[in-house]
């Protein structure tokens, strides 16, 4: 359907080298370099440039690459319609997730979507908001599910669900009686933060400097789990989203508090797929039912 030069060409961008496409596609490093060549034949002009650390593409390979990667990530989907058009629902859905999200969302999504799809694999990345958005542009994944995904041209968003950041303290507080808490409370209290590159964090950051202070964490981290646990064992408090506590919180191990400013009682998950892509069936079908997990867990 299409050379399979432009997918060693663009494996090789991505990967950044001649050697580690060799490895992801199975081929011998020779083998990726002469297809390579055979490509810049055939449009012309040089695509990479080379060194000793690596390949990197010129003008003209950047713009091969947003092709190929079009191209590959059309006739993937295809090639799955076909599959599934003669009854074999097989293939692989990549899902890359906010760390918040990874055990409430994804986790019940695929083990729903398997009791009907039992030979549809899954492969989920943890990443940071950001880097899920930039992992569905370049087409590392096939859908994402981020924090607050602002505006962009290449991004499809399926849905989005509200979910408030909260304050998390331990039962029995003495703010538990409080039905909304200021926002001077993130102030006065010993906290728990989550990193400076994570969507609730930098919302925070944001929040603090329009109030006129700046947030002092006690304890930083990239796990949600650290912070749960800070929160657990009475240390402290901590600002997470209300979807990442439910389930402390119903077994009453940890109480949620709304914080009364709009960005945190507005602040949502999102699911979110690249624009351009020609979306399989199957890619369809487990995104419909994401969803619809989401919906329920809200």
């Amino acid at each position: 359907m299409f050379p399979g030069s432009l997918r060693v060409f663009y494996e090789a961008v991505t990967t950044g080298s001649i050697r580690r496409a060799s490895d992801v596609l199975g081929l011998a490093p020779s083998s990726v370099s002469r297809q390579i060549a055979i490509l810049e034949r055939e449009m012309g002009t040089a695509l990479l440039e080379r060194s000793v650390g690596g390949v990197t593409p010129t003008h003209a390979g950047r713009m091969v690459a947003d092709y190929a990667r079009s191209v590959i990530l059309d006739y993937d989907s295809l090639r799955a319609d076909l599959n599934d058009l003669r009854g074999k629902r097989r293939g692989l859905i990549r899902i890359a997730v906010v760390e918040i999200m990874i055990c409430e969302s994804s986790g019940e999504a695929i083990r729903a979507f398997r009791l009907t799809n039992p030979d549809v694999a899954f492969q989920v990345q943890m990443l940071s908001a950001a880097r899920v958005s930039e992992a569905v542009q370049r087409g590392e994944c096939d859908v994402g599910i981020t924090f607050c995904q602002p505006p962009h041209p290449d991004i499809n968003v399926a849905a989005r669900v509200v979910d408030p950041i909260v304050l998390v303290v331990p039962p029995r507080h003495p703010f538990g009686d409080a039905a909304v808490v200021p926002v001077e409370a993130m102030q006065v209290l010993p906290l728990a933060l989550l990193e400076a590159d994570l969507g609730v964090r930098r919302l925070a950051d944001q929040v603090a400097h329009e109030a006129g202070f700046k947030l002092q964490p006690v304890l930083r981290s990239d796990s949600v789990e650290a912070l749960r646990h800070f929160v657990r064992n009475g240390v402290g408090a901590a600002l997470l989203t209300r979807r990442a506590v439910k389930r402390d919180e119903d077994e009453g191990r940890l109480h949620s508090l709304d914080i009364d400013h709009s960005l945190f009682q507005t602040s949502t998950i999102d699911v979110i797929t690249l624009r351009s892509r020609r979306s399989s069936r199957l890619l369809r079908s487990f995104v419909d039912g994401l969803i619809s997990t989401l919906g329920r867990l809200d």
